[in-house]
């Protein structure tokens, strides 16, 4: 009983080090690809297996990113190959 809640735990930490790593890796290449102004309204807000959903804290800034939506994509295609959209939202 005792190391099966071992290995659950372990497991636990281990996913979340994990997602961790993928969000600093996503954020340092958001900090790349965007300008400084977008860059700091924008956020990670969800990352599935497929979608990286966003979110952008006005208008201006959403509008931005749609411009530069492509080219984010791509830069984040290069480093994790499994996200195949990305979505953002105002909130």
């Amino acid at each position: 009983m005792g190391t099966h809640i071992k290995d659950l735990i372990e497991g636990f930490f281990a996913k979340s080090k994990e997602r961790f790593t993928v969000y600093q890796r996503l954020d340092f290449i958001l900090d790349g690809v965007l300008d400084e102004e977008t860059r700091k309204c924008v956020s990670i807000c969800e990352v599935n297996d497929r979608k990286l959903i966003l979110k952008a804290s006005s208008s201006s800034a959403l509008y931005n990113f749609n411009l530069q939506k492509e080219s984010v994509l791509v830069a984040i295609q290069k480093e994790i190959k499994t996200i195949k959209n990305i979505n953002i939202k105002v909130m």
